[in-house]
């Protein structure tokens, strides 16, 4: 499994408000988190949020995502999103709340959806999506600090790391913070 990371803070700002996790291994857990806005208290957040996923990394996404909620609820809150990927079953298992987005170019069709919410405040329903997967397939995991309207398809004969520069640069939103994680399996 190759992994890509980009990231840079809002226009004008010094600090990103997005924060991203790997916890690898033979299962490997990968999170991402927006904190609410930006600036140094949408960090503050997205690194709590960081924080309680290290010490729950054992425990199921729903768990780690209620748990997170009440563990940061006296920051802004942040959107977050969690995949854990087993190498060995070839299996992805994926849960979000609020605009954190997951795209594919995978042998099986893979689109999750994140939940409405914030993390950080009361959240009503998780979702867990469970996938197979297979050798080459392409994920994309990104804040709303990247475009939508982005094609992972045009990007798929990069290396993972070029990959996640390039999205970031012709895709990032100068007006917010922005990161994107590329993996390839």
């Amino acid at each position: 499994m190759d992994i890509g990371i980009a990231e840079r803070p809002c226009q004008g700002e010094t600090v990103c408000g997005d924060t991203h996790l790997v916890i690898a291994g033979e299962v490997t857990l990968v999170a991402m988190a927006d904190g609410l806005g930006h600036g140094p208290q949408a960090r503050e957040a997205a690194l709590a949020f960081n924080k309680h996923v290290e010490e729950h990394a054992h425990e199921s996404l729903e768990d780690i995502l209620r748990g997170a909620s009440s563990a940061i609820s006296k920051t802004r809150g942040v959107a977050a999103a969690l995949m854990r990927i087993d190498q060995r079953a070839m299996t992805m298992s994926f849960a979000g709340v609020g605009n954190i987005d997951m795209y594919a170019v995978s042998r099986e069709r893979i689109r999750p959806v994140s939940i409405p919410g914030i993390v950080g405040s009361r959240i009503r329903k998780v979702r867990q999506f469970d996938y197979d997967l297979a050798v080459g397939d392409l994920l994309l995991l990104h804040s709303d600090g990247i475009s939508s309207r982005l094609i992972l398809e045009d990007f798929r004969k990069l290396p993972v790391q070029e990959m996640a520069d390039e999205i970031l640069l012709q895709h990032g939103k100068y007006h917010d913070d922005a990161t994107c994680l590329v993996i390839r399996i």
